[in-house]
């Protein structure tokens, strides 16, 4: 379960990868991902942007590996996965300023 931020995999995942996934993306690298989708997810191309991301985290970390063979792991945004966490909605009153 992810609730937001990025998850990287270089190897193999198991199954039901991305299971009750709120927010956030899991690139991996695991030909047969596919295959091992868990409920609620949706598997995409690594877009552009985070491949510059990752790019720039696996240099600041030494790690030598491409980032263009990478698939994402979403979120489907719909049903019950459509919505905010956590939605603050109380608001000071002057006398409690």
């Amino acid at each position: 379960m992810t609730l937001g931020g990025r998850i990287i995999f270089l190897g193999t995942v198991g199954n039901g990868i991305g299971e009750s996934m709120y927010n956030g993306v899991i690139h991996v690298l695991d030909p047969e991902v596919e295959n091992k989708l868990g409920g609620n997810v949706t598997l995409i191309p690594i877009e552009d942007k985070e491949k510059k991301a990752v790019a720039a985290l696996f240099k600041k970390y030494n790690i030598e590996q491409g980032v263009d063979d990478f698939k994402s792991i979403v979120p489907n945004v719909s049903g019950r996965h459509d919505y905010v966490l956590f939605k603050p909605t109380h608001r000071q009153t002057e006398a409690q300023k």
